[in-house]
């Protein structure tokens, strides 16, 4: 049980710290490298809801888009580092690696390989290769400084287990 709450508490202290740089990194991204590609999105967007009688402009889109973005990747990182918290303390035991921030990067590259990598690949068919490495290379950095807070802060905070051999004195 102590676990959970030390994965818990060391899950809400990294997610909000991952929040923090996801949402800078978001809005690096939409701002410089990706605005040509989003403006372009939009741009069909704002068409196909031209013709349903709405009236949009792409670039009111875009700076919606862009409080959006930063405001979503703030709060999903709360609710990420919660959850994997919870998921780190519970199988803490079961993660291969000799140390708790090991254990912490090896999470965080599960967390890559399944919503980066995997999940990514339904943006690969929507919006293509180049939007698809950019979010795999951004969530890589992500995924991997995330789990080593999350197992930094675990290990700063896990109680020391007692060995069965330990003797009383």
């Amino acid at each position: 049980m102590t676990d959970l709450v030390t994965g818990l508490k060391a899950g809400a202290i990294s997610g909000v710290i991952y929040g923090v740089i996801s949402t800078v990194m978001t809005e690096i991204f939409a701002l410089t490298i990706l605005k040509g590609f989003i403006m372009t999105v939009l741009d069909r967007a704002v068409s196909q809801a031209a013709n349903s009688g709405v009236t949009l402009s792409a670039s009111s889109l875009y700076t919606l888009t862009i409080d959006l973005a930063g405001i979503a990747a703030f709060i999903g990182g709360i609710v990420a580092g919660l959850i994997l918290g919870i998921i780190f303390g519970a199988l803490y035991s079961r993660i291969p690696g000799k140390t708790p921030v090991n254990r912490g990067l090896l999470l965080g590259l599960i967390m890559w390989l399944g919503l980066s990598v995997l999940v990514g690949l339904v943006s690969l068919f929507e919006y293509g290769v180049y939007y698809y490495l950019i979010s795999v290379a951004d969530g890589l950095v992500l995924s991997l400084i995330f789990g080593y807070l999350l197992g930094y802060f675990f290990g700063m905070w896990r109680e020391p287990v007692s060995s069965p051999n330990a003797t009383q004195q």
